[in-house]
């Protein structure tokens, strides 16, 4: 594609917008007609100064010749020179009026449709994400989400903005040179070559414009990500003794973030400047070659030429403004370039989830040959089977790598199997609607997550309002009912960011009071003991036990203590069952199962 080509491009970049507008169309109607008034207004109110000169001049020569005048002249025909121009006045004033008003009501409908696009182009971005897949946040940088909804976000703004400002100048400057053409052709020519000088520096640049942006975008979300991840591990690197490290590197990425900032500013900084000077130059040679073309010959009155030159000195700077403009919707465009994709994402999941209420495991939980990939090359889990009776405690275990975690995320609904079927009681798992399978499901995380929150707030997450019997009876299981009480403001305490004043037993036993408060029908155990000490792991499983009474329950654990009290245990290696049974069995048996009690992998 040629530079040409893709010059002529940059104009239809307003389709990017029509889907965020909605349900603004109405809105969007009223701001375009606005700015045509504006323009129209602005057209008439330099167009009625011709007749104002004239009048000042010679009245009844103005009341005789003029074009604009001489309809009107057998109205002031009786008038004084002096009141004719007085009443001209007042017309004019309420001309100026009606363009101010209009100007302000520009304004505001141009703001309001601004942050309407903002708003539904963050709302887009946000249902993309909920949408997606698990798998794009397994790859996904700690701090390039938050860039999304903050530098690239507001490149969405300022796009709206500009693209808006481009087409308020344009519709001004289509009264300005109307006004032009009106007064005098051969002035609207000599604009024509300037306006196009203009049009051709703004070629030249855009194309580094561009390169900018884009390079400008990436070390953005480069440094965020390294913020991010930095913030995060700030524990690690102040007992690691790494803060010169991070600092160097932290510096290293501010300077090439900085360095492409600066370019891009200094870029956008020269445009209006190259603008301005080519509009003087333009100005002043209208001028000398007007005069000696024009009004010595008598082609052009005095009058109407000075109304020329008050249209031509707004065209041109109308035309610098919306060249910068247009550089700045250059850089935003291209910046929301990089956050299209994420605009894009794959929907989650393909095959869509049913209508059907799960209401709870009467019979068995059946993983029936299930598969899945991560990457094409590696399977994760290879026609894993095993049954999980109604009621029933059943152990996943196996090195770290084996598949037990996808097998949870799996059951989760996290990640579609590529083949194979989970099955409740002869029903594929997936017909359940989402919120009567999630509303019957537990989890209890190695590593919870809890958010910057109160202890209510954390263990009702996602059910709305809770009962206070029903909340209490979830403190009772997961052991807390001690914690609640010590605190000031109880259930009402802010537990701070991942629950910061928070102990890791009382993180995990908060984690239990989550799931249970759901009274759920399935239950997954995902390593939920296994970051803990000895004794913190006593108390936990204490609340574990009591959590999994009645419940169907899958545990994945290390641990010898949990998987000794399993009613059934599955032996993966390598994403495969490679054995499964009864502990006793297992043991006896002198396999996989045997070899990891022998070998410290459960540990007392």
């Amino acid at each position: 594609m040629t530079r040409f080509q893709k010059f002529m491009q940059q104009p239809l970049l307003l389709r990017r917008f029509i889907p965020y507008t909605r349900p603004g169309r109405l809105l969007t109607g009223f701001s375009v007609i606005a700015m045509l008034l504006a323009g129209g207004l602005e057209c008439l109110s330099i167009v009625l100064l011709e007749p104002l000169v004239a009048l000042m001049q010679n009245s009844e020569k103005a009341l005789a010749t003029n074009k604009v005048l001489q309809p009107f002249k057998h109205w002031f025909a009786e008038l004084s020179s002096g009141d004719l121009v007085a009443l001209y006045c007042g017309g004019l004033f309420f001309v100026f009026f009606l363009r101010v008003a209009t100007n302000f009501w520009v304004i505001f409908l141009v703001s309001k449709l601004t942050v309407r696009v903002t708003h539904n182009c963050r709302e887009s971005l946000f249902l993309a994400l909920l949408g997606a897949p698990q798998s794009v946040f397994d790859r996904t940088k700690a701090g390039e989400l938050s860039t999304l909804f903050s530098q690239h976000l507001r490149s969405i703004t300022t796009a709206a903005e500009n693209l808006l400002h481009i087409v308020f100048r344009g519709c001004l400057l289509m009264g300005y040179l109307l006004v032009v053409v009106w007064n005098s052709w051969q002035v609207s020519l000599l604009l024509a070559v300037v306006v196009g000088a203009m049009g051709g520096v703004v070629a030249l640049v855009q194309r580094q414009m561009l390169r900018m942006a884009h390079h400008l975008g990436w070390s953005s979300t480069e440094l965020a990500s390294f913020l991010a991840e930095m913030t995060g591990g700030m524990r690690v690197i102040r007992y690691s003794g790494a803060q010169q490290s991070v600092l160097e590197r932290f510096e290293q990425a501010a300077k090439v973030a900085n360095r492409a900032d600066l370019r891009a500013r200094r870029l956008i900084g020269v445009i209006p400047s190259m603008m301005e000077f080519i509009a003087m130059v333009a100005l002043l040679i209208l001028i000398v070659v007007s005069f000696h073309l024009l009004i010595r010959t008598g082609k052009v009155e005095v009058s109407a030429f000075m109304v020329t030159l008050v249209a031509a000195m707004r065209v041109l700077p109308s035309c610098s403004l919306i060249a910068s403009s247009y550089g700045l919707l250059t850089l935003a465009m291209a910046m929301m370039e990089q956050m299209e994709p994420w605009l894009k994402l794959p929907v989650f999941p393909k095959r869509a989830f049913g209508s059907r209420r799960f209401e709870g495991v009467r019979s068995e939980l059946w993983f029936d040959a299930v598969s899945f990939r991560y990457t094409p090359d590696k399977p994760a889990l290879s026609a894993v089977s095993f049954k999980v009776p109604a009621g029933a405690k059943v152990a996943l275990v196996g090195v770290s790598g084996s598949g037990k975690s996808t097998v949870a995320s799996i059951l989760m609904r996290l990640r579609e199997p590529d083949s194979g079927r989970v099955l409740l009681d002869g029903i594929d798992y997936w017909e359940f609607s989402t919120e009567s399978w999630h509303q019957c499901l537990g989890v209890v995380d190695q590593d919870p997550f809890l958010f910057h929150d109160t202890f209510r707030a954390n263990i009702c997450f996602g059910l709305g309002e809770v009962p206070e019997d029903r909340l209490n009876q979830a403190l009772r299981v997961a052991d807390l009912v001690g914690v609640i009480a010590a605190l000031p403001k109880g259930v009402e305490t802010v537990i701070g960011e991942r629950g910061a004043s928070l102990s890791g037993g009382q993180r995990q036993r908060l984690a239990i009071a989550r799931a249970v408060v759901r009274n759920p029908q399935v239950l997954i155990l995902d390593e939920a003991t296994s970051a803990l000490d000895t004794g913190t792991e006593r108390e936990v499983q204490t609340a574990l036990d009591l959590a999994m009474q009645g419940r169907t329950t899958l545990i994945i654990a290390h641990r010898l203590s949990t998987v000794r009290n399993a009613d059934w245990i599955v032996v993966l290696d390598q994403g495969c069952v490679v054995e499964q049974g009864t502990w006793d069995v297992l043991n006896a048996q002198e396999g996989p199962f045997s070899r990891l009690v022998r070998l410290n992998a459960l540990q007392e």
